[in-house]
């Protein structure tokens, strides 16, 4: 029989474990720069790929750069590039952070290119959401921001 202790020490599945690097990149700061976090990112963050949090310290990390740290008007065309690459199989990202970088990358990449990634992010999450216990209650909150993601998708130069 397992140790309850162990089991509650590993905490919720998903959850980001508390002391955890990336909660300290993502909140201190005037302590790191947007330089940091995209190395903890690529260079760090991978070895961690199997652990089931992993998917969850992307989207904060990602959501720190554009909020906090400037990604969007700091980030050179490749690091533009990177993270909107980034989003295709990233599940239920933040639909508003995800149209913010969608509309940056079109300034440094090929508007269809563009479209077409915004097209794959939108299908992923749609068929994600789909299969949430409770999609309604989800697309209540969250729904209006993912029709301006197919909206983005589908429009004409």
């Amino acid at each position: 029989m397992e140790d309850k202790t162990k089991i509650q020490q590993q905490g919720a599945k998903g959850v980001i474990p508390s002391g955890h690097k990336s909660g300290e990149l993502a909140m201190l700061i005037g302590k790191y720069s947007l330089t940091d976090l995209d190395v903890y990112y690529r260079k760090v963050l991978p070895q961690e790929k199997r652990q089931d949090y992993y998917e969850n310290v992307r989207k904060m990390l990602i959501s720190s750069m554009v909020n906090s740290y400037g990604l969007l008007e700091k980030g050179n065309d490749k690091f533009i590039n990177y993270y909107v690459h980034e989003l295709i199989d990233l599940k239920l990202m933040d639909p508003n952070i995800t149209l913010k970088i969608l509309i940056r990358a079109e300034k440094s990449m090929d508007s269809e290119e563009v479209r077409n990634i915004a097209s794959k992010i939108y299908d992923l999450n749609q068929k994600v959401i789909a299969g949430l216990d409770n999609p309604q209650e989800y697309l209540a909150n969250m729904g209006q921001k993912w029709e301006e993601v197919k909206i983005f998708s589908e429009r004409q130069n």
